[in-house]
């Protein structure tokens, strides 16, 4: 399911001042990553055990090995280590 209000998204990217392409959603839910990626922002999925229980959370992979997420990371450390 997809977020049902565009304002939550287009809002972050108001108030973060930068093109869509340039912000970046890091989420536990697909439906989050993928109102988020309509709107044109970059996609992080981090999987939580408590989260997206109807989701095969193994087959979610990044858009280089196929699937439809820019990243995927287990941590929130993993993704500060990469900046």
């Amino acid at each position: 399911t997809l977020c049902r209000n565009p304002k939550v998204y287009l809002g972050a990217i108001h108030h973060l001042g930068a093109p869509p392409e340039k912000c970046v959603m890091v989420a536990a839910h697909m439906w989050d990553l993928r109102a988020a990626a309509s709107h044109g922002m970059k996609t992080v999925y981090i999987p939580r055990s408590t989260d997206d229980l109807e989701v095969d959370k193994a087959g979610i992979k990044s858009k280089a090995e196929g699937g439809e997420v820019d990243l995927v990371i287990h941590s929130l450390e993993e993704l500060a280590g990469m900046v």
